[in-house]
């Protein structure tokens, strides 16, 4: 029985009958999100997407659509196509548009934390998610955070990002401070007033003790940095 089934769709008669269907776009679109998903190990976090084609678009029948990545092969994150084609009994090709995401790192508070408190390593928690579900100017990478202040209260949990952290004062105005110069077989190191606030990497003026001001860059260790 199975044999005369395969042998009837074999037929001409069997072949007429796909050419005149329609091939279901839904179906379609799940295959090829398959196809994508099977080109990630099976422990992958991806998220995929895959746009629907324009419902105007009119594709017969195939028993057997193939799916490719269009040449050159795309980085598997981010928009890209996918390409879709049957070979008979009438040939077409199509692409849709999709999209892949993996899930990131991300940093949250570990404990509620006051306003102006330095963050340290053991106030983060690292956790999961896809870059589309987490706010804007979400941080990533740990060393944007440690050492610097909060602007505001925040409660455990609350994921960090950009706009709830500033850069900490590492020195203050009239602050005594280290000028270290360094260059090939020589180091200097003195002392000076600092004439204004600098966080680490900004410019600051230093008044040393003959009373020239020399301008340098201030370190995280409150230290500035001068180039010969």
């Amino acid at each position: 029985m199975l044999l005369l089934l395969a042998a009837c769709l074999m037929t001409p008669l069997g072949w007429t009958q796909i050419a005149d269907k329609l091939h279901d776009h839904a179906q379609l679109m799940t295959q090829a999100g398959q196809f994508l998903a099977n080109q990630f190990s099976p422990a992958s976090d991806a998220r995929i997407r895959v746009q629907p084609l324009d419902p105007q678009l009119r594709l017969p029948a195939c028993p057997a659509p193939q799916f490719f990545l269009p040449a050159p092969a795309p980085a598997l994150s981010g928009s890209m196509r996918v390409g879709m084609r049957c070979l008979s009994p009438k040939p077409w090709t199509v692409y849709a548009n999709a999209s892949v995401s993996e899930a990131k790192a991300h940093y949250v508070t570990k404990d509620p934390l006051q306003a102006g408190h330095q963050l340290q390593l053991e106030d983060l928690e690292a956790r999961r998610a896809h870059s589309e579900d987490l706010p804007a100017g979400a941080i990533s990478d740990p060393q944007q955070l440690l050492g610097r202040t909060l602007r505001q209260p925040l409660e455990a949990g609350t994921i960090l990002r950009a706009v709830l952290i500033r850069d900490t004062l590492v020195i203050s105005a009239g602050q005594t401070v280290k000028l270290i110069a360094s260059g090939p077989g020589f180091s200097i190191h003195t002392e000076g007033r600092a004439m204004g606030n600098a966080m680490s990497g900004q410019r600051v003026q230093v008044r040393n003790g003959s009373g020239q001001i020399i301008q340098g860059v201030a370190l995280p260790s409150g230290m500035v940095s001068v180039t010969p």
